[in-house]
């Protein structure tokens, strides 16, 4: 049986920028920790809010955004979307050696060791990034995986082959590992990423240690691609998402207008 804790954090879920409904599943989880700073570093961070998981925290929350993106065209909609709010922006490469390690580029900024969000969504190397980052510690993690590789198989994107959809990124499995080593916990698994807390935080968000595969959501998979209790697993959560209770209202209210 899935844990209720795991289950109410996926009616958490709420899209304002996001692509799966992370930016109001992340707005949730900050709000419930103590000592928040309000700085969050985001990339790749393409336009500012395209898919952001960052952009509603800066637009409602006051966030402090720290947005790196490499691409010469996203960046200047970049500065030009977020020039009104409190953001640092950044044009660079991050990658997981000498000048382009996260660690780098941040200490350019007077970003605080322990800032709030970290969001890593680079297509590919997420994980060597996260590695490589030493000397900061962010309260929350949220990583892009490889969300079509099952649970239990560890494996790492291979940094010198070029992004293959579906095929490059690390699976949750590898992730989960890293985050350990690292000192942190997944709390929840959103489309194709995991999100991680500092283990000091976990217990805010669940009472027990719950493993990568009891927090997967199986979202990018078909149902003739699970097994049975794999298939109850992934209904169970799409049943618990906000999205589908709505839908079922709306279904619900139609009928009884009939």
């Amino acid at each position: 049986m899935l844990s209720k804790s795991a289950l109410n954090l996926q009616s958490k879920r709420k899209r304002y920028y996001s692509q799966w409904g992370e930016d109001g599943f992340l707005e949730y989880v900050l709000g419930r920790l103590p000592d928040r700073n309000n700085f969050l570093v985001e990339f790749g961070a393409w336009d500012g809010k395209h898919l952001s998981n960052g952009f509603h925290l800066i637009e409602k929350s006051g966030y402090t955004g720290v947005l790196i993106e490499m691409d010469l065209e996203r960046f200047a909609h970049l500065e030009s979307n977020v020039k009104n709010f409190n953001c640092i922006c950044i044009k660079a490469m991050v990658g997981f050696e000498g000048e382009s390690k996260l660690d780098s580029i941040l200490k350019k900024t007077e970003l605080p060791k322990d800032f709030d969000l970290l969001s890593i969504d680079i297509d590919g190397n997420d994980y060597q990034v996260w590695d490589a980052l030493m000397e900061y510690k962010p309260k929350v993690v949220i990583i892009e995986i490889n969300a079509s590789i099952f649970p239990g198989k560890f494996e790492i994107n291979d940094p010198n082959k070029s992004f293959e959809l579906f095929l490059s990124g690390s699976s949750i499995s590898a992730m989960f590992t890293l985050a350990e080593t690292k000192g942190y916990r997944m709390i929840a698994n959103i489309g194709c990423n995991a999100i991680f807390v500092r283990k000091d935080f976990y217990r805010l968000f669940h009472r027990k240690s719950l493993s990568e595969h009891e927090l997967f959501t199986y979202e990018a998979f078909s149902r003739s691609q699970l097994n049975r209790a794999q298939s109850l697993q992934a209904l169970t959560y799409s049943l618990a998402r906000p999205n589908f209770i709505s839908r079922l209202n709306r279904i619900l209210g139609s009928l009884l207008k009939k």
